[in-house]
């Protein structure tokens, strides 16, 4: 036994000195997954990028951090255009049948890779077989996802029929799933699609449907639509329903948060119906919304428009101006972009040390607390051991007593028995003087031997377990004459004995008998002691 404990406790040991030193790179993939669900997106890729090394992770930990890396860089609107670091991941996932939604969300990204690279075909074919297999699978999420995918990118081919109809397929994927706000965002890209191949009319539907389905708490998405619908309108040439909606869209928009192409839409709808000065009050009201939202998109559109409308001799030198000052800034930009993120990756790294130097502090305090334990349960264990093996032999010596004692009692009941036959024997003249010896000495009384009942039943409760007082306890219905009858019958006597130890009948003592058998339910078949024996 301690032999085993001795070895269990090496293994605990040499288990936990190989935590201590693990490295937590899945601790922080686990975290960054997280993150990343719990829409903390930048922080998320502050810590995938913080990992040392993640080629030297285990294989399954490494094909998760491909993964998880490039999903990061995704929700970050951050283009991978390496397509080597997904394609791992797809190739460990592949063949494991217990990861096949693994393998999907593998396969989903890298066809959003393909994407960045502008390989469209190969991106259909990836999300194309997403779609296939989930159906196989039958998990319709990814069945969903991949046929919005597939609607993308027919969408940027400008097939915008078969666009259309892998939308209505998410759509209806996504609203089956209950997933609201995939299948809104399915039904405003068709659309989009309808508006863009001249069925204004169709969009302007589906867009209507769309704002019924928002709940009253989505306002951002609310205003979107009211924008996409005033666009819609716009180019159909209705601007008083285009105008309508756009301030809808403005008014729609939570405070704190303009959108200010909403801006540049509405001085785009002033514009077209000959408003030239409100064209420009409203692009300036873009500008300064872009401004303090650093949209450079929307200050650019904004600028242009002003110089185009206000200053038109000096556009041109505007547009060459911008393209010096977009290279200065963007460069600017990206330098302070990088050392920043330099930076928290550092202080990520700082911290996962300081992190893993307290872990090992507390793995070395739980494994000194874990050998005194173990110290303390041997010590224990011996002294246990010492002591049951006192009671044992304290214990043998009582059994040995009662033994003893048992097989004196016995033997008394021999002899008793024995005694009790020559009482009742025909011949029992010829033993006359020895009755009367053996009643002197065992009984000590004068007189000839014969049978006394409460020494039988005192025989009966020693060597049976009160054999006597729990045939009276659990059978109320035996009467005292069939309880002695079962007694001593377990002693061994026969009915014939019986009837003679009664100087009773035979047949008397058989109808007792059958007495007991009736109130007790004893079946023919069965004895009387073997049925007492059973119940008792």
């Amino acid at each position: 036994m301690k032999q085993y404990i001795i070895q269990i406790s090496l293994f605990i040991t040499i288990s936990l000195l190989c935590f201590s030193c693990e490295n937590t790179d899945r601790t922080l993939l686990l975290k960054a997954e997280e993150l990343i669900i719990t829409q903390n997106k930048d922080s998320a890729l502050l810590l995938l990028e913080s990992i040392d090394f993640p080629e030297e992770m285990s294989e399954r930990d490494y094909a998760k951090y491909c993964q998880l890396i490039v999903f990061a860089h995704k929700r970050n609107r951050i283009a991978i255009k390496d397509d080597t670091i997904i394609h791992h991941a797809v190739n460990y996932y592949k063949d494991k049948p217990s990861d096949q939604l693994e393998y999907l969300k593998s396969l989903l990204l890298l066809g959003n890779v393909y994407e960045e690279q502008d390989s469209i075909l190969l991106a259909e074919k990836c999300f194309l077989e997403v779609h296939n297999l989930s159906k196989q699978v039958n998990d319709t999420m990814f069945y969903g996802l991949s046929a919005f995918e597939l609607g993308g990118s027919h969408k940027y081919r400008g097939k915008y029929d078969k666009s259309i109809e892998w939308f209505g397929i998410a759509t209806e994927t996504f609203r089956k799933n209950e997933s609201t706000i995939m299948q809104l965002r399915s039904m405003r890209q068709a659309a989009d699609c309808y508006v863009l191949s001249g069925k204004p009319d169709t969009a302007l539907t589906i867009y209507q449907d769309v704002l019924n389905q928002i709940s009253d708490g989505r306002t951002k998405i609310k205003a979107d639509v009211y924008k996409n619908i005033a666009i819609t309108y716009k180019n159909t040439g209705h601007y008083q329903e285009a105008l309508y909606f756009i301030r809808k869209s403005i008014e729609t928009t939570p405070k704190g948060s303009p959108y200010p192409i909403q801006y540049i839409v509405l001085a785009s709808i002033q514009e077209e119906m000959g408003r030239k000065d409100s064209s420009i009050y409203y692009n300036r009201l873009a500008l300064k919304y872009a401004q303090k939202q650093n949209d450079l998109d929307v200050i650019y559109r904004a600028y242009e428009e002003l110089l185009n409308d206000v200053y038109p001799e000096t556009f041109d030198n505007y547009l060459l101006s911008r393209a010096i000052s977009d290279s200065i800034y963007q460069k600017q930009k990206y330098e302070s972009i990088k050392y920043q993120r330099l930076y928290n990756i550092e202080k990520i790294k700082q911290n996962n040390k300081e992190l893993k130097i307290g872990r090992q502090r507390y793995v070395f305090l739980s494994l000194f607390i874990f050998i005194c334990l173990i110290t303390f349960y041997l010590f224990y264990l011996n002294t246990r051991n010492r002591k049951r093996a006192e009671f044992k032999q304290a214990l043998d010596e009582q059994n040995n007593i009662i033994l003893a004692i048992r097989d004196s009692v016995s033997q008394r009941l021999f002899f008793y028995k024995k005694m009790v036959r020559l009482s009742i024997s025909p011949n029992k003249s010829k033993h006359k003087s020895f009755l009367t010896e053996y009643n002197k000495i065992m009984f000590e009384r004068e007189g000839e031997f014969s049978h006394d009942w409460a020494i039988t039943e005192e025989l009966s409760n020693s060597i049976f377990d009160n054999y006597s007082i729990k045939i009276e306890k659990f059978s109320p219905d035996i009467n005292e004459s069939e309880r002695k009858i079962i007694i001593l019958m377990k002693l061994g006597f026969t009915v014939s004995e019986i009837s003679s130890i009664f100087d009773k009948s035979i047949h008397t003592i058989y109808r007792h008998c059958s007495n007991i058998r009736k109130k007790m339910n004893i079946p023919e078949t069965e004895s009387i002691t073997d049925f007492f024996d059973k119940i008792l």
